[in-house]
């Protein structure tokens, strides 16, 4: 029986998503190599981030990726901090229909993350 074990981000510039990354609250280590590195998330499955050439990096193959805050405050804090970095926001923090708090970016590559925490 087959397990998704891992999500690859292709990426141009690692470093920079990196940066991206560890300013929306995720604790990524130091690059395995100028073009990997991985977040081993709690539970099985892991995220990886690859300069490796030759991978499809078309908008057809963009990917959404959902990140929880802790709370809104977080989330407000996060996305201050991204427009302060400079990095596209598609839609500030608001009330989703689905009964949340949401935030969307966009990462140094054009990959969607969805900053959200669930409404009470």
């Amino acid at each position: 029986m087959s397990t998704f074990d891992a999500m690859t981000i292709q990426v141009t510039d690692l470093e920079r998503s990196l940066a991206f990354y560890r300013l929306i609250g995720l604790t990524i280590p130091e690059a395995m190599s100028r073009s990997f590195a991985t977040l081993q998330p709690t539970g099985p499955t892991r995220i990886d981030w690859s300069t490796t050439p030759g991978c499809a990096t078309g908008a057809g193959d963009r990917i959404a990726m959902g990140v929880r805050c802790r709370d809104a405050d977080e989330l407000d804090r996060i996305h201050l901090a991204l427009v302060d970095a400079g990095h596209e926001v598609q839609a500030a923090p608001h009330v989703a229909p689905w009964g949340a708090r949401v935030c969307r970016a966009v990462d140094p590559d054009g990959h969607i993350v969805e900053l959200y925490v669930a409404l009470p």
